[in-house]
């Protein structure tokens, strides 16, 4: 039973990660540009918000906080992957 909520953990931490950053682009492509108020507003707040949480449930699933410090930041450069490709275009 731990494994499997520690599995469900994980699972939901990179369902967020990609919801977060499926936000961040949305929200650049709405704004074009990064000066124009796009890290203030609402939606970016809201995908930060998103977001962190994700780092909680990666050091839960892995239960080691330096290997969950690296998962979590491969995982975002992962989303910085996602974010800087054209996925609505």
């Amino acid at each position: 039973m731990r494994v499997a909520k520690r599995s469900l953990s994980g699972i939901i931490a990179i369902i967020l990660s990609v919801l977060a950053a499926l936000l961040i682009k949305m929200n650049y492509e709405l704004n074009e540009h990064w000066l124009q108020g796009t890290l203030l507003n609402p939606m970016m707040v809201l995908a930060i918000a998103i977001y962190l949480p994700s780092l909680a449930l990666t050091i839960y699933a892995l239960n080691n906080r330096f290997v969950s410090l690296l998962f979590w930041s491969i995982s975002l450069l992962i989303v910085v992957g996602i974010f800087s490709t054209n996925l609505f275009e």
